[in-house]
């Protein structure tokens, strides 16, 4: 299985994602983090048990990867394009630390890696779908490690194949009758491959952004349906983006979710709530209007963007089949 890597920020206490792979002896996974956490995640890996702690944190250049992007004087910085530019009063977002773990696996001559976010809860395995892999195997336990390497062989065949995901629970569970997979976009748990360089760019859903990217560039991001992952509700938790998301806008700015398309009437709408998640919802439309509209989506304001306009089939690689895509 390819390597994983896991940017966080404060979250020491509360990571799980490494659990659900180190429990199959998979132990190639980092957590990328700013050099003021790395003492904290390492203690708090040691104090789980995790031999050599320190070996699975990583800390990345804050000053290389968080100041803006120049093309002489930092190539690696960041490029602040989601209609807020640069400010050192503000968040940078996750961006510069996703930029710097694709560096790090290029760095140790890596084709792929996955990235994840740091609060994945669990895996699961749409049984209807996937009857005759590894959920068939009774009472044994899903062994998450070899469907991620299932994955990565089917990967691996497709020729004009961008970014990889396995889909969120939610969504996954959302898919029509015999929906396998969707050809749009990647979000958390997504494999890249570290030779296309398209950098993380916006400072809020830059997830969104990526996808975009991606597929503007002509290439085609693929999510899988059968198996799904679950996290947290977006800014239930404390770390991470929560924090920034609530510094954000204003009261009158606040007032502006009240006309988004499909929300509910101004004095229905707890307005304290959702500050900062309508900032958000804006970046993909203020990058992609032709795709993109911020829109009162999942009972808060969320973005929404018409991936069917810019989708692409995928391709084989010559002489490349699917037949020995077994367990």
């Amino acid at each position: 299985m390819d390597s994983i890597y896991i940017p966080s920020r404060g979250r020491f206490r509360t990571m799980s994602t490494h659990k659900h792979f180190q429990r199959y002896g998979m132990d190639k996974w980092f957590y990328v983090v700013e050099p003021f956490d790395y003492a904290n995640y390492v203690r708090a890996l040691d104090e789980e048990g995790i031999p050599e702690p320190e070996r699975h944190v990583l800390m990345f250049d804050v000053d290389t990867y968080k100041e803006p992007y120049h093309e002489y004087r930092n190539p690696k910085g960041f490029m602040y394009e989601d209609g807020q530019g640069w400010d050192p009063n503000k968040t940078t977002g996750p961006g510069p630390a996703r930029n710097a773990l694709i560096d790090f696996a290029r760095e140790r001559g890596e084709s792929h890696c996955w990235m994840m976010d740091d609060d994945i809860l669990g895996f699961g395995v749409d049984a209807f779908h996937f009857q005759k892999g590894v959920y068939a195997r009774g009472e044994e336990r899903l062994n998450i490690v070899e469907v991620f390497e299932l994955y990565e062989r089917l990967l691996d065949k497709y020729d004009n194949l961008g970014l990889a995901e396995f889909e969120k629970a939610g969504m996954a569970h959302n898919h029509g009758k015999n929906s396998h997979f969707s050809l749009s976009k990647t979000y958390t748990c997504i494999r890249i491959n570290t030779a296309i360089d398209i950098p993380w760019r916006a400072r809020f859903n830059d997830d969104v952004i990526y996808s975009l990217d991606y597929l503007w560039h002509g290439y085609v991001n693929l999510s899988s349906k059968i198996v799904s992952y679950q996290t947290p509700d977006t800014q239930s938790q404390a770390g991470g983006m929560t924090e920034a998301f609530k510094q954000e806008g204003d009261d009158e700015e606040l007032r502006e979710i009240a006309k988004l398309k499909g929300a509910p009437p101004l004095e229905e709408i707890e307005m304290s709530k959702y500050r900062g998640t309508l900032a958000k919802a804006r970046v993909p439309h203020n990058l992609y209007p032709s795709v993109a509209e911020p829109v009162w989506k999942y009972s808060r304001p969320h973005h929404e963007v018409s991936y069917s306009k810019i989708e692409k089939d995928l391709v084989l690689k010559d002489g490349a089949n699917l037949d020995d895509l077994v367990l």
